[in-house]
Formats: C-alpha cells, sequence, structure tokens
C-alpha cells in the first residue's frame, strides 16, 4: 500500500483533519479563465473566496488560461487579503503580445474576446517580461513558485535549460521564491532534472489511478528532492464521472481506458467512489507536494476535499496497488 501522506508528512485517507486537506490542496484557475465555458467576473471571484472560506489557500494560474483573464480575476479576488495568508504559482514561457486583428470568442478552448495573443518566449528577458505582467494582473510584487510552461511544446530544444536559468535569476532577485517545470511531456521533465535548479515539477494527469507515465520521473525527482505537484488527478474530469472522451488534453488512450474500466470494476466491489479514491491515489504518491485540481464552485472544492477526507478500505488499496503492479 503507498505510504499515506504528501512527501510522507501530511495524512490522508481518512487521517487528514480539515486543516492537512486543504493544506494539500491548490486551486487550479484554468476554469475561472473561462476553459470550457465562459464565467462571470462575479462568479470567479465566488469559486476564489469560496477556497479561501475552506482553508484552501494556494492558487496557481498562467497567462494562458483565458489569455490572462484568470490571473486577472484572481488578483481581483485577492484585493484585501492579507498577502502573507496565500500562496501563488504561476508560469511563464508564454508572453501575452497585442493582435489588434484577433477576433473570435475562443481560443484554445477559453471562452475570451481578448486581442491578447501568447507568443513563445524563454529568453531572460521574456521569461523577465512575462513574469513582471503576471505580477501586474495578479496585483502583487512576488510570487511563491514560477513554472516553465509546457516548453516542450514551444518547438525550442533549449528551452527547458534558458528558462530555468532566467528563472533562476528571478529567484536571486527574490521575485518569485521557488522555480520549475508544469509539463506533461516525460522528456521536458527528465531534462529539467538533468539541468538541476528545480525546486518543483509539477505534472498533469500523468501520475494518476489510470496514468502512471511519470512514476519513474516522481521516483527520481523524490532521490533529488524535487517536490511534485500532482495536477489533473482525474484525467480531463474522466476519473470524477464526466463523458470517458476527457483525459488530460485530449481523448482517452487505449490503454487509459482499459486502466479506468478496471478502476471502475475494483472501486465497484469495494464501493468505493471513484473521485475519492483518484484523489487519494494522486495525494499520496512519492514526492508528492500538492495536488492541483480546478474547480468551477466553491462546492466542488468542498466535495474535492471531502475526498480528499473519505475514509477508504485498506483492502481496496491493496487491491489496487497489486492491479497497477501486474499492469507495470
Amino acid at each position: 500500500m503507498p505510504a499515506p501522506g504528501i512527501g510522507g508528512d501530511v495524512p490522508i485517507n481518512g487521517e487528514a483533519g480539515p486543516d492537512e486537506a486543504s493544506m494539500v490542496m491548490v486551486l487550479g484557475t484554468a476554469t475561472i479563465g473561462n476553459l470550457g465555458a465562459p464565467m462571470l467576473d462575479e462568479d470567479a471571484h465566488q469559486v476564489v473566496h469560496g477556497a479561501l472560506d475552506l482553508g484552501v489557500t494556494s492558487f496557481d494560474t498562467a497567462p494562458l488560461y483565458g489569455l490572462g483573464l484568470a490571473e486577472r480575476r484572481l488578483g481581483v479576488a485577492l484585493r484585501g487579503v492579507p498577502r502573507d495568508s496565500y500562496r501563488l504559482s504561476t508560469k511563464v514561457g508564454r508572453v501575452l503580445v497585442e493582435e489588434p486583428h484577433a477576433t473570435g470568442d475562443q481560443w484554445a478552448g477559453f471562452h475570451t474576446a481578448s486581442h491578447l495573443r501568447p507568443r513563445w518566449d524563454f529568453s531572460t528577458n521574456g521569461v523577465r517580461r512575462s513574469i513582471e505582467q503576471s505580477f501586474e494582473r495578479l496585483e502583487t510584487a512576488q510570487v511563491e513558485l514560477a513554472l516553465l510552461h509546457d516548453p516542450d511544446l514551444s518547438g525550442d530544444a533549449d528551452a527547458v535549460p534558458r528558462g530555468l536559468e532566467a528563472l533562476d535569476m528571478l529567484r536571486a532577485d527574490g521575485l518569485v521564491q521557488r522555480i520549475g517545470v508544469a509539463s506533461k511531456d516525460i522528456r521536458a521533465l527528465e531534462r529539467a532534472l538533468d539541468f538541476g535548479g528545480a525546486d518543483v515539477l509539477m505534472i498533469p494527469g500523468r501520475l494518476t489511478l489510470i496514468n502512471r507515465e511519470a512514476s519513474a520521473i516522481a521516483r527520481r525527482a523524490e532521490a533529488s528532492g524535487v517536490a511534485i505537484w500532482n495536477a489533473a488527478p482525474f484525467n480531463g474530469g474522466a476519473l470524477a464521472g464526466a463523458p470517458l472522451r476527457a483525459s488530460g488534453y485530449g481523448a482517452l488512450s487505449d490503454a487509459e481506458a482499459a486502466a479506468f474500466a478496471r478502476v471502475l470494476s475494483l472501486a465497484a466491489e469495494f464501493d468505493v467512489p471513484v473521485a475519492p479514491a483518484a484523489l487519494q491515489y494522486a495525494a499520496r504518491l512519492p514526492a508528492v507536494e500538492r495536488l492541483t485540481v480546478g474547480a468551477a464552485s466553491a462546492s466542488q472544492i468542498a466535495d474535492n476535499l471531502a475526498g480528499l477526507r473519505m475514509p477508504l478500505p485498506a483492502v481496496f488499496w491493496e487491491r489496487l496497488d497489486a492491479m497497477l503492479e501486474s499492469d507495470a
């Protein structure tokens, strides 16, 4: 059975109190950037306030989310909240630039009529410009964590080392406390560990009940003292009851679909809800420090926290471990 806890020191699976569960949780903000569906400003602010009311004080965002919309909404929602009472992480690598002739009410799944468009830039100047733009939208002068965002998609073979060097300068200047890489691409994560200097790897949808492609990365990170922020534990919603087509950024692979069917069968055998099992599994893996989950409402955040706290039978975990080991 996996050792309980985040990095071995935050118990879950029924042993966690509200403080521990909310400390583990990070609110992902793509949804308040209008991912998949438009949201009113006031509703987005209520999601942030709901998180704070529930004890969730860590927020992850990015310029990409709604082309700056998520960062702006987060900054407004946090006005008046003592800065030392919450933590922010954002991302660099895509600088938002004006394109006056850009049209349409959607861009890359985000509902936005913005005339801004992202431009790849992992240079020292580009990374600094990106973080300064984020500071303006977030209404802050520092973030606790800054991550290279999808360097593998940029076409820049040196994006990881160049970007980490640029982030290291920001860390030395006191503008960010910790640095790292956010990517679902195994090679980009490996390169980050090879290069060194990263404090955190954010891994979406690759350390879950149905996709464990990053398991070796997690073990290597643990040995290197690099923390994992496990993101998208529901694989795009599939493990939370969304249509089976959803998984991270695309359709379920054949392997994921087969794993999904086995997980559903095992959960049904022990009368275990799949969503809490998915959350707890993603949170208790080696090196995992935080669990990043998006939400469209305070009630969804409350449900996720309840899922982290729900006692699940030890025999379920034993059978699950045996099943996953046989799949490896």
